[in-house]
Parts: C-alpha cells; sequence; structure tokens
C-alpha cells in the first residue's frame, strides 16, 4: 500500500512539474517514521524517557519558517522517529526549502550526554537521516540535503538533567548556500 501511494504521489508531481502546474506542497503529507532498519544499533527502550521538558523545548524556536529560516527538530529520549510535533515542524521547513530552491542545507543530528560516542554517533544520524528522508519524500532535491552526526560531542545545553539532555536530542539546520 505504502509503495502504491509513493508510486502515485510521484506521478502527480511529475505530472505537476511537466504540465507547469505547481503543487499543493502542504497536500503531500507523510507518515511518521518507523524503523529505518530492523537491526538497528539503536535500541528501543522506554527505561529512561520523560517527557516533563518536551513541550517546553520543541516550541521554544517555533515560528514562521520565513522569518526565523529553519527550525530545529527535537526527538524523544533513544528515538529517531519523528513525533507528531516534529512532522508539524518538518512541514513547514519543507515549505521554506521548497521556496528557497537553491538553498542548500547540512542538516546536524546531535544526542545527549547518555550512551557511547559509537552508540551516540549512530543515533544522531538516523536522526539526521530521519529528517533528510521527509524532506526528500516532500518533493526537495535530494542533493541539497547533508547529513552529518555530532552524537553528543556539540551539546545545546550543557547541563546534566532532563531540561538540559531535551535540548540536545535534536536535528538542526545549517545553510551551506542560497
Amino acid at each position: 500500500m505504502r509503495r502504491i501511494a509513493v508510486l502515485l504521489t510521484s506521478t502527480v508531481a511529475a505530472v505537476a512539474i511537466f504540465t507547469g502546474c505547481e503543487p499543493d506542497k502542504r497536500g503531500i503529507k507523510v507518515a511518521p517514521q518507523t524503523e529505518m532498519d530492523s537491526k538497528s544499533e539503536v535500541g528501543y527502550g522506554d527505561d529512561y524517557r520523560s517527557d516533563d521538558y518536551a513541550e517546553e523545548v520543541r516550541y521554544e524556536d517555533t515560528g514562521r519558517p520565513e522569518e526565523l529560516g529553519l527550525i530545529t527538530v527535537y526527538f524523544d529520549y533513544d528515538r529517531f522517529e519523528l513525533t507528531p510535533e516534529a512532522l508539524d515542524i518538518m512541514s513547514a521547513n519543507a515549505d521554506h526549502l521548497w521556496n528557497k530552491p537553491l538553498k542548500v542545507v547540512l542538516i546536524e543530528g546531535h544526542c545527549d550526554e547518555r550512551g557511547t560516542e559509537e552508540y551516540n554517533l549512530a543515533l544522531g544520524e538516523k536522526r539526521a537521516r530521519a529528517v533528510r528522508d521527509y524532506l526528500v519524500k516532500y518533493g526537495i532535491n535530494p542533493e541539497r540535503i547533508s547529513v552529518i552526526s555530532y552524537g553528543e560531542s556539540t551539546p545545546a545545553d550543557y547541563g546534566h538533567g532532563e531540561k538540559a539532555w531535551a535540548k540536545n536530542r535534536r536535528a538542526q539546520f545549517t545553510v551551506l548556500s542560497e
């Protein structure tokens, strides 16, 4: 069923491009991300999951992407799937990139300090790729998007509690060219 939906979406986009019609960018919705590969290095335990500060962190930098640029996406503990809040942010980010066809971006995957360096580098990459995959499914040219993982090496908050960790579990954008 998913393949049919992708094929149908691709066909509609191709027809729109060749007929000169602008597709309804908001109309293309992407299902929430699922496990990217069945033999994932990243675990899915909820032992330490805490959403006490999640709402506060997720919306601290919201606004119109045209005014603020691209908005940072935050993740739950030990996860790389896009949350419903992240999907809303990604829709705005995708619109922004769609309207700026020359903008080239680097998506940086970040983690909190828990976990080994290797584990966090893998998780950070999966977070960056989840964001990239959303944009590509939306119709953004994959050649405009690069990914890198910094793991836990560049925290947004140097604290050692859930509030700081929630700010560090993110994928953020760096504009390489406009």
